[in-house]
């Protein structure tokens, strides 16, 4: 009697099923891997599409779409290398918003966040470095702004901008000649550095050496159409019009400005300066203020508005009191200048000692 089959028949079965579950399976997870790969693919392209449309809005000047957009893709990024374009152009965004709303701790906070994650992902990357030593700028950390630029420079020694930053940190600090020679090395290795430009450009206005600015002012307005840039050319030569004491033309030049760019408040607050100017100057002194009063006032309103804590406008809300006569309202602005002078990130230590200093003098004169 031969052997019966049905033993091998089981066996076969339980492992046909065995088998059929184990392809079953990895099928699944490989559709599982299949579908994973295409989500992350989607979000890395996603992210590298965001990059260029964050670049077009900085470029543009609407930092606040580009802030928009970068936040939205935030959710798609993967931590590769694909993401770092984006992160960075929303980072440049953050600290840009800072420097235009005044908000200067707010937007280097997100940045920070920001900055970080890509040093996760790319530790040496010297433009991240940049960019964290340009939110400790701005937020008046010096030591680490300039500990964080050098790191910079450890991963890409010829990066001009650095130089230039740590120029603007030198010149901030009132230590000119370092300032002079980083913003020329910055210069050396790219001559078409803005902010080394322009910072050559003040130590020089503050030396009165006006046709050597005059000159660097004419290279930036041929090399950019930016209306950021512009409208500081034309605030600058506003500002040696003041000095040479040609306040009609301070005027023009300055009135230019704030039409080229509505939120440069320096622009405004000297502009309220030139026309005080004229009202001290002209042979009816009390004719002009009172043609000129409301202007001005509007000016000084405008220049606030934009950065609360511009010593420069409230001290000229002082002076139009004091053409008038009204010490006790001047000393009041006078001390309210006086008091927000610390605040001011658009001056340097200098410029801020001699802004209390005559703010100190404007007190005095007007209680005697």
């Amino acid at each position: 009697m031969e052997p019966t089959q049905e033993p091998i028949k089981k066996t076969f079965s339980v492992w046909y099923v065995i088998i059929l579950v184990f392809l079953l399976a990895l099928c699944g997870i490989g559709g599982w891997y299949y579908l994973a790969s295409n989500q992350k693919i989607e979000k890395q392209e996603n992210v590298v599409a965001t990059a260029e449309r964050l670049q077009f809005d900085l470029e543009s000047g609407d930092t606040l779409a580009a802030i928009e957009k970068g936040e939205a893709a935030l959710e798609d990024i993967t931590n590769s290398e694909t993401d770092i374009p984006a992160l960075v152009y929303l980072a440049r965004a953050y600290l840009q918003d800072g420097n235009e709303s005044y908000n200067e701790e707010i937007s280097a906070e997100k940045a920070f966040v920001v900055i970080e994650k890509i040093l996760e992902i790319e530790p040496e990357l010297a433009e991240a470095h940049r960019l964290k030593g340009y939110a400790y700028e701005i937020t008046n950390n010096f030591d680490a702004a300039v500990a964080s630029y050098k790191q910079a420079l450890e991963f890409d020694s010829n990066y001009a901008l650095v130089y230039a930053h740590i120029g603007h940190v030198a010149s901030l600090l009132g230590e000119k000649e370092e300032a002079y020679n980083y913003y020329d090395l910055a210069l050396s290795l790219d001559s078409g550095i803005e902010l080394a430009q322009f910072g050559i450009a003040y130590i020089l206005y503050e030396e009165k050496e006006y046709d050597d600015v005059q000159d660097i002012l004419n290279t930036i307005k041929n090399n950019s159409d930016k209306a950021i840039t512009i409208s500081e050319v034309e605030m600058l030569e506003g500002l040696m019009a003041l000095e040479k004491g040609s306040y009609t033309e301070a005027v023009e030049k300055l009135e230019a400005a704030t039409e080229t760019n509505s939120q440069n408040a320096q622009a405004w607050a000297a502009l309220s300066t030139a026309h005080i100017a004229t009202i001290v100057t002209s042979n009816n002194p009390d004719l002009e203020l009172s043609n000129k009063r409301t202007r001005i006032e509007q000016i000084i309103q405008l220049a606030l508005d934009i950065h609360p804590q511009n010593t420069y406008a409230m001290g000229n809300r002082g002076n139009v009191y004091a053409l008038k006569g009204d010490c006790e309202f001047a000393i009041d602005y006078y001390e309210q200048a006086r008091n927000g002078v610390p605040d001011d990130i658009t001056l340097g230590v200098v410029e801020k000692n001699n802004a209390i200093i005559y703010l100190n003098n404007a007190i005095t004169n007007c209680s005697l």
